[in-house]
């Protein structure tokens, strides 16, 4: 598979899944994927914790985390600010007892350009001490990039945006680089992997096209397989397969493990 080994391969546990965990999880195993990726609806309550660590188990998974997206934590409003990053205190809270080692992290937005600089700064100290208690759990944070959107303007989008959190932060700082999202922004994939460098710990993989309907199967979009599969030869990172369906899913490990192909 690319020459990459299999325990880096995994899939997204996404909300628009409605079938039964159980399933899922059978599924990942039969196709030969090492992890889930659970986050939104699906992180288990405390009360779960043991169920779900059981069925990780049975069916030889490892987890990552996603933490919810909908922490903000470039909030501007004090008391909004502080109880995000408690929410994304509680969301890692999991990563002991289900022995996750990653957990990526939203890069936070305001909702009027003219207020990004405070927001930047808001985000960092926020990501200085969420990362400070994600490294007492042993568990590394990559901050994830985003679309643009009608309504937010995310703090991570861009190649410069890298280098402005990076010189910010106190903390040593990781990336998750999705590229479907980068794909939809216009922006060449290798230079926003130089930008990252070193600090580049997974890949959320899907495809997308010029409608904007992201997390298509690989293949089916305007991606450059090609580039994103010499990426993974070189860099090695986590890579999480994200599609809606278990049918796409299907498609994009097909296409993973086909040495040929490419555009």
């Amino acid at each position: 598979m690319l020459g990459v080994k299999p325990p880096r391969i995994g899939a997204a546990l996404y909300n628009e899944f409605r079938g039964s965990l159980e399933s899922f999880l059978h599924f990942l195993n039969n196709e030969g994927i090492s992890y889930v990726e659970i986050g939104k609806d699906w992180i288990p309550t405390r009360r779960e914790l043991g169920r779900f660590r059981d069925l990780l188990e049975i069916y030889e998974l490892k987890a990552t985390l996603h933490i919810s997206d909908h922490y903000n934590l470039a909030e501007l409003k004090q008391k909004a600010w502080k109880r995000n990053i408690l929410g994304v205190l509680g969301d890692l809270s999991v990563c002991y007892d289900l022995e996750v080692e990653s957990a990526v992290l939203h890069c936070g937005w305001v909702s009027d350009a003219r207020y990004m600089s405070k927001a930047v700064k808001r985000f960092v100290e926020a990501y200085n001490l969420v990362s400070g208690f994600a490294n007492d759990l042993n568990v590394i944070i990559g901050l994830e990039n985003q679309c643009r959107d009608d309504t937010k303007k995310f703090v991570f989008q861009t190649d410069e945006d890298v280098n402005r959190l990076v010189e910010l932060s106190e903390k040593e700082m990781f990336f998750v680089l999705d590229v479907g999202h980068l794909g939809r922004l216009g922006i060449p994939l290798e230079k926003m992997v130089s930008s990252i460098g070193d600090r580049l710990v997974e890949i959320h993989l899907h495809d997308y096209n010029e409608l904007g309907r992201d997390h298509l199967p690989l293949g089916a979009g305007k991606l450059n397989k090609k580039l994103v599969f010499m990426i993974i030869e070189e860099k090695n990172p986590l890579v999480t397969i994200e599609n809606k369906s278990v049918g796409d899913i299907r498609r994009t490990i097909r296409c993973l493990s086909s040495t040929s192909g490419g555009k």
